[in-house]
């Protein structure tokens, strides 16, 4: 399986934003790439409204059999786009508007290669008291409650974003639970937590569950809903199943790579070393 992987400085500026993940997937496509993954909020960097630009504009709906509802300038655009694209795109994540306009969810759009998609609510909202900046994700985001894992080329692919990365029980789900052998983490992280825990953090969760972890980052300076100034860490990384680097991208650059993910290996190592099947805590809680 080839993934590409994008990191991006997303802006204030929703259509640019759309054209540039246009633009990194036929890319991807053309070096051969079956998955495609971008950041955390890749279509919008910014704050909650503008003289010109209200936030409401770019939130997402589906209807009940999980199709995008082209009921806005923006989702018509990305449904128009969308129709060209020939593999499988994790557009990170979007806001998903149900119901709560003031608080929409943080959603991980998985568009299969056929067209049909699954979404990811984020569960874990980012609070951090920082040097620079505050953040309480609560305010303006509703949680998601539900464990989401989708099968490309036979792969079983794990979701989830960002902030989700510090709770190992989500991941154990979608490994022990769900079969995943992938794990997406599209994320905006903060420059101040990134430096202290993000690698750390991803070649843990890629140990523990022996697997594949892809974690594509946002990168430099935006404003955000509150209208802080606040710096992402990029750094966009994925590790193997033993804990290994197999790419990654400069902190602080725009660039796409495109990676092989050799599922073989991985299923060797899972027998040489049965951790999973091992994993008696989980396996007896999970009985109850």
């Amino acid at each position: 399986m080839k993934i590409a992987l994008v990191q991006m400085c997303s802006s204030a500026d929703p259509m640019e934003n759309l054209l540039v993940v246009d633009s990194f997937v036929k890319e991807a496509v053309e070096r051969g790439a079956d998955l495609v993954c971008f950041p955390e909020n890749v279509f919008y960097r910014g704050p909650k409204t503008s003289e010109t630009f209200d936030r409401k504009e770019i939130c997402l709906r589906f209807s009940e059999r999980g199709e995008l509802l082209p009921d806005r300038e923006f989702a018509r655009a990305l449904a128009e786009i969308m129709r060209g694209w020939t593999a499988a795109v994790s557009l990170g994540s979007t806001l998903e508007c149900r119901g709560d306009e003031a608080h929409p969810y943080n959603a991980h759009l998985l568009r299969k290669a056929d067209g049909t998609m699954v979404v990811y609510r984020k569960q874990h909202l980012f609070a951090f008291r920082g040097r620079q900046a505050h953040y309480e994700e609560s305010r303006d985001i509703s949680p998601g409650d539900s464990v989401h894992c989708v099968d490309i080329d036979g792969v079983r692919v794990g979701m989830s974003i960002c902030y989700d990365l510090r709770f190992p029980e989500l991941f154990r789900e979608m490994v022990l639970g769900r079969g995943a052998s992938v794990l997406l983490v599209p994320a905006a992280f903060a420059q101040e937590t990134g430096e202290a825990h993000w690698n750390t953090l991803l070649r843990a969760r890629a140990i523990e569950n022996q697997s594949f972890v892809v974690a594509s980052g946002q990168f430099g300076f935006h404003t955000d809903s509150r209208g802080q100034l606040c710096q992402c860490y990029g750094n966009s990384v994925i590790y193997g199943p033993w804990g290994e680097t197999v790419a990654e991208l400069p902190g602080s650059e725009e660039g796409l790579l495109v990676a092989d993910i050799d599922l073989t290996a991985q299923n060797e190592l899972r027998e040489r070393l049965p951790a999973l099947s091992g994993a008696r805590y989980w396996q007896n809680n999970a009985k109850r």
